[in-house]
């Protein structure tokens, strides 16, 4: 029985990940902006993603995103708008 359930996770797991598209990002180009209606999760794959604001003119930058990392997870299940930017601050980032 316990074999039916992991073969019935892998075929799952299987499904999520192949209906994912990637998308490239060049260095400086935002994922998001304050007030960007949030619509789907973003996986990042490779490169880093700063997530910050702007306080004093300034980017305050309070977490930055690598291999692995999800993007506004919060925002979309909240149904929520963004408040943050996300940029590449890498050559390249590559998300799902």
């Amino acid at each position: 029985m316990q074999g039916l359930e992991k073969e019935k996770e892998w075929q799952l797991f299987h499904k999520i990940y192949f209906s994912l598209t990637q998308k490239s990002f060049i260095k400086g180009e935002h994922l998001i902006k304050p007030g960007q209606e949030i619509k789907h999760l973003t996986i990042v794959q490779d490169g880093v993603i700063d997530i910050y604001t702007k306080f004093k003119e300034k980017n305050f930058i309070f977490e930055k995103l690598m291999r692995g990392s999800i993007l506004n997870y919060r925002t979309f299940f909240m149904n929520e708008t963004a408040e943050i930017y996300a940029s590449v601050v890498t050559q390249e980032a590559v998300v799902l």
